[in-house]
């Protein structure tokens, strides 16, 4: 082998070390939690009517064939939507407290997804800082894109405003 094509290989082996390297050092994750900690802040602060909800559920007789994405959800014409203002959610912000001491558990081998609820907050600039979809394997959850084990109290929240998302249900 000659020496050109002996330092290409290294080369080529070098650069596949550090990328392996990077990823299981945490280098290539994104991380969730300033977008997370900024959100519950605002909440223990009090500040939640600085905040917007929208909630997009696929109603019960909707049943399409294919697993959905967060953006097929959102987008397809039998999702409801309901956009709920700050000033209504501060009548509920035990909720979002009881969300802000709750410890969630990460799933490590996800990645399937057939998202039929998701919920998004923003701020009154439009800047998404929290979400969460459902459903992923087994029943798991997304909270800001990464996958962990359901727990109902990020749910608790959809259920209060049932009835104006699916009134004839």
């Amino acid at each position: 082998m000659s020496l050109g094509k002996r330092m290409v290989w290294g080369i080529c082996i070098v650069l596949v070390l550090v990328i392996v390297a990077s990823f299981i050092c945490g280098v290539g994750k994104i991380s969730s939690k300033k977008s997370t900690i900024s959100f519950f802040a605002l909440v223990e602060q009090g500040r939640i009517n600085e905040l917007t909800l929208t909630i997009y559920c696929a109603g019960l007789s909707f049943l399409p064939r294919l697993p959905l994405s967060v953006n097929d959800l959102v987008n397809h014409p039998y999702t409801s939507k309901l956009v709920i203002d700050g000033s209504i959610l501060a009548e509920h912000i035990e909720v979002f407290c009881q969300m802000s001491r709750t410890e969630l558990i990460p799933i490590k081998d996800g990645g399937y997804r057939d998202i039929r609820t998701y919920y998004s907050i923003k701020t009154k600039e439009g800047q998404k800082i929290f979400s969460v979809a459902s459903w992923g394997r087994d029943g798991s959850m997304f909270v800001n894109e990464h996958e962990f084990y359901n727990d109902d109290i990020f749910f608790e929240i959809v259920n209060i405003f049932w009835q104006e998302l699916f009134p004839q249900d």
